[in-house]
C-alpha cells in the first residue's frame, strides 16, 4: 500500500510530466507557427520575383532589382537558418550548418 508521501510524489511527477508535454506542445506550435510565416514569405518574395507588379518596377534598372532580389534571398537564408537552428536545438542535435 502506498503512503501518503508516495501518493504525493507520483502525483508531482504525474504533474512534471502534464507540464513538459504541454510545454513541448506549445514550443512546437511555435515553431510550426514561423515555419508557416516563412514559406509565407518566401512563396510571396519568389511570386514577387517572377511577376512584379508595373508600379515596383518603374525607375528601378535590371541592376536594382537583381540586387533586391539578392538582398530578400540573403534575408530568406538568414531565416531558414535560424529556424533550422531552434528545430535542431529542440531535438538536440546540431544545425546543419553548425547552428551559425
Amino acid at each position: 500500500m502506498a503512503t501518503k508521501d508516495s501518493h504525493n510524489r507520483k502525483t508531482g511527477i504525474v504533474k512534471l510530466l502534464g507540464d513538459v508535454i504541454d510545454d513541448l506542445k506549445d514550443y512546437t506550435d511555435e515553431c510550426l507557427d514561423k515555419a508557416r510565416d516563412l514559406e509565407y514569405d518566401l512563396r510571396k518574395a519568389v511570386s514577387d520575383s517572377v511577376s512584379p507588379e508595373e508600379k515596383e518596377n518603374e525607375g528601378r534598372t535590371e541592376e536594382e532589382d537583381v540586387r533586391e532580389l539578392k538582398r530578400q534571398l540573403s534575408e530568406l537564408q538568414g531565416q531558414i537558418a535560424q529556424l533550422s537552428s531552434v528545430l535542431a536545438h529542440a531535438v538536440g542535435k546540431p544545425a546543419p550548418d553548425g547552428g551559425k
